[in-house]
């Protein structure tokens, strides 16, 4: 019976040294896994994040762009306006004169005066008319610039939360 008992022990033993070595063996197993598809979850998160960062850069860059290109479009627009009022300042000075020089001298030389003053002011419109179209066009210049630069921001913070969240 002793011998009986002391097989039966030393089975006993074996099983169960068998089965802890299964059992590490089916942990360890498991745990290779975890640690692959942790690294491959990192591995995504570091790409999504690079694909982030290159998108927000792209993006910015067309911001700019476009930014600079409504600028352009903005100091064209005023220049023709400017070009097209001093056409017509030119042309009514013109018609001007030439009524002046079609009347009799002491009426040529009152208009003279008149149209003197009148060009003056005409002048000092023109010069003002300038200052603000400039003033604006600095104005509408900074505002794009501004929202570039708020938006250039935007997505670096999301960026960031992003990372922080997949740390």
């Amino acid at each position: 019976q002793r011998a009986l008992l002391l097989e039966q022990q030393r089975h006993n033993a074996a099983s169960k040294i068998q089965a802890i070595f299964r059992g590490s063996k089916e942990r360890r197993c498991r745990k290779e896994e975890k640690e692959q598809q942790k690294l491959l979850a990192i591995e995504e998160a570091a790409r999504k994040t690079k694909e982030a960062e290159e998108e927000a850069v792209r993006k910015a860059k067309e911001e700019e762009l476009e930014a600079a290109r409504k600028a352009r479009e903005t100091e064209r627009q005023a220049i023709r306006q400017r070009a097209l009022l001093l056409e017509q300042q030119r042309h009514n000075a013109a018609s001007k004169i030439q009524a002046i020089f079609r009347g009799s001298k002491e009426r040529r030389c009152r208009k003279e005066e008149k149209e003197q003053q009148k060009l003056l002011a005409i002048e000092e419109a023109a010069r003002k008319t300038k200052e603000a179209e400039e003033e604006a066009v600095r104005k509408a210049k900074e505002e794009e610039l501004e929202a570039a630069r708020k938006a250039r921001e935007t997505e670096r913070q999301a960026i960031r939360q992003r990372a922080l969240l997949l740390e």
